[in-house]
């Protein structure tokens, strides 16, 4: 009963901070619906069973302002899977590699080009073993926008935010 009681006499906003650190998205704030350009927000819902469905909703469907959204919600699972293996692949082209030696070198760094493609490379294997928080962080600083659309996804990736992350990496490693 008390346990109960304490739970009642917490505010909403307390309530909604501690439910968003318990269950990660990694994508908050960065995904748009293509069709409404409205913001998509974070949510999750848990079954009986104690299964957890984490999804991004459409603000302007879950208000129900638009009636044309064609996204209206999606899986958090599959679009932050998506995002992570574009940003995988982009981490391995060589105009991006260059540009990362380029930006390192002129800020000081003195690392090879073959260094920064193999702490690219290196990425992968680091990022299972970080918090969600810190993955959250990682994609904030590469990822401006994430666009769904019916049938693509578009990503605007911040132009120093790869060079940031490489700093970041670099200091995991020392």
């Amino acid at each position: 009963w008390d346990k109960a009681r304490s739970t009642a006499q917490i505010d909403g906003k307390q309530k909604a901070r501690i439910t968003k650190c318990k269950i990660p998205f990694m994508l908050t704030g960065l995904v748009k619906c293509g069709t409404c350009n409205s913001s998509m927000a974070p949510s999750h819902t848990r079954k009986r069973n104690g299964k957890l469905y984490r999804y991004y909703v459409a603000n302007c469907y879950q208000r129900a302002t638009c009636d044309n959204c064609a996204v209206r919600h999606i899986p958090a699972s599959e679009i932050e899977n998506v995002v992570m293996n574009q940003l995988r692949e982009m981490l391995q082209v060589p105009e991006v590699v260059v540009g990362v030696w380029k930006n390192m070198n002129t800020n000081g760094y003195n690392i090879t080009e073959n260094g920064i493609r193999e702490s690219l490379g290196n990425i992968n294997a680091m990022w299972s073993t970080l918090w969600p928080t810190d993955q959250q962080r990682l994609v904030k600083l590469m990822l401006e926008k994430v666009t769904i659309k019916s049938n693509a996804l578009e990503m605007r990736v911040r132009t120093n935010g790869i060079s940031t992350l490489m700093h970041e990496v670099n200091k995991l490693q020392m």
